[in-house]
């Protein structure tokens, strides 16, 4: 019996563990993730569960949660991994957020506003896109379509020389129309 419940103990004992994230397999349906335990202690292929919808490759050096099912060192699955060094900090209650470890994030703030911050670029990718809103933009601002389509009496302002050239010649088009009874003046 004193056997029994030795062996029971140490099971338990087993049941969860913090780990290191040594290397992470992205390739399959499910990632795997190379685990250092203890002294020495190298797990490989430990399956990675993520929460449905958001995935994460972590980098070398995170920290991870292990249950070992039954208390079985061969059966490792890592249900939670963090990262101290790239965590968004200083968060108000109830905010959340999306990070990296270049520092890119997307913020859910309080007050009902999304902050989102990306180094280099945002790419958004879909057929269409809506605003409802008002835009306001600083930079530069380029449109690649083949027109520009806008409310009755929206105008465009603060056009370049070549818009504002091209404008000059159209409306003396139009006043050349015009002049002929061509067009309604």
């Amino acid at each position: 019996m004193r056997q029994f419940l030795s062996r029971l103990s140490r099971r338990l004992d087993n049941i969860i563990a913090r780990a290191g994230v040594a290397r992470v397999r992205d390739d399959s349906t499910l990632q795997t993730v190379q685990l250092t335990i203890l002294k020495g202690e190298t797990l490989d292929g430990c399956e990675r569960f993520q929460s449905y919808g958001f995935t994460s490759v972590p980098v070398a050096g995170a920290e991870a949660v292990v249950v070992f099912v039954g208390g079985f060192r061969d059966h490792a699955l890592v249900v939670a991994v963090d990262d101290r060094r790239y965590r968004k900090k200083d968060l108000q209650p109830g905010e959340s957020a999306m990070y990296s470890d270049e520092g890119d994030h997307v913020l859910l703030k309080r007050g009902r506003t999304i902050e989102i911050v990306a180094g280099t670029e945002l790419d958004i990718t879909t057929p269409l896109m809506k605003c409802s809103g008002d835009v306001d933009a600083e930079g530069v601002v380029k449109v690649a379509g083949t027109q520009v389509v806008g409310a009755q009496g929206g105008a465009i302002t603060d056009a370049l020389p070549t818009t504002a050239s091209n404008t000059a010649q159209l409306n003396s088009v139009l006043a050349a129309l015009r002049a002929h009874g061509l067009i309604a003046p």
